[in-house]
């Protein structure tokens, strides 16, 4: 860990667990609050358990707030619930803003009045820098070894046994490879279809679209290998990649 002045660092949970994880894991820091939509609810038991099982003397907080579809009604409360926070405090503040929306990232940053931003680059590559300053940027090169891969599955309630990928409330799928890139910080879900049964390829779909809503677009790669049918190619969320297998045909 990274030790630093900050007593309060503030960020929003959004759809890929790998930058709140980076995030704690980097800073030396007593306290961190997460803020989170209804959208994102079902991941917060899971991230709560988490954390405060790895950093037991850490303080963590989840904030709830309203719907992503509505922005104006997250900034007022946002503004409430910093209108009760002490000018001390914010001064020795940062606001993650890689996780999350902007308008959520800017809000905090505004009412915390934080003189810092973090932000998290490709790469595992960690910036901090005052935005109202011309002040040198700090960087810090995150080990990405320092997460396993079982860790950031945890984390959203998976668990995988190098065969079958399994969610704690029931979903689970045979025959799935799963990795993660300690360089990049990605995760990448390959599944193989080899049997032509059209009910194979859809399940297939539906479970890696099912992947995408828990891991994000930008955290992890999805790709099916082999035959899939017309209706599993349109239930196809796009950003999963499909290939076929050399001498096979749709």
């Amino acid at each position: 860990m990274v030790e630093t002045r900050f007593q309060h660092i503030y960020s929003t949970v959004g759809d890929s667990p790998l930058p709140l994880l980076v995030l704690v894991d980097a800073f030396s820091c007593p306290c961190f609050t997460f803020w989170y939509t209804p959208e994102k609810s079902s991941k917060i038991k899971y991230l709560r358990r988490y954390f405060e099982a790895k950093f037991p003397s850490i303080q963590f907080g989840f904030v709830e707030l309203p719907s992503m579809n509505n922005p104006a009604a997250q900034v007022l409360a946002i503004r409430e619930y910093f209108s009760t926070v002490n000018y001390e405090e914010k001064s020795r503040s940062a606001v993650f803003i890689s996780a999350g929306t902007s308008t959520m990232a800017l809000s905090m940053w505004f009412h915390a009045r934080s003189n810092s931003w973090i932000s998290l680059r490709k790469g595992l590559e960690l910036i901090i820098w005052n935005p109202t300053e011309e002040t040198p940027r700090t960087t810090i090169c995150f080990d990405g070894t320092t997460l396993t891969l079982q860790q950031i599955l945890y984390s959203q309630g998976w668990i995988y046994n190098g065969k079958s990928l399994q969610n704690e409330d029931g979903i689970i799928e045979q025959d799935i490879t799963v990795d993660y890139d300690t360089n990049q910080g990605k995760l990448s879900f390959l599944k193989k279809i080899e049997s032509s049964k059209s009910s194979d390829g859809e399940r297939a779909v539906s479970f890696m679209s099912t992947l995408c809503d828990e891991f994000g677009l930008n955290g992890a790669t999805y790709e099916i290998q082999g035959v899939l049918s017309r209706r599993a190619l349109n239930l196809m969320n796009s950003a999963i990649i499909h290939t076929e297998i050399d001498g096979e045909e749709e």
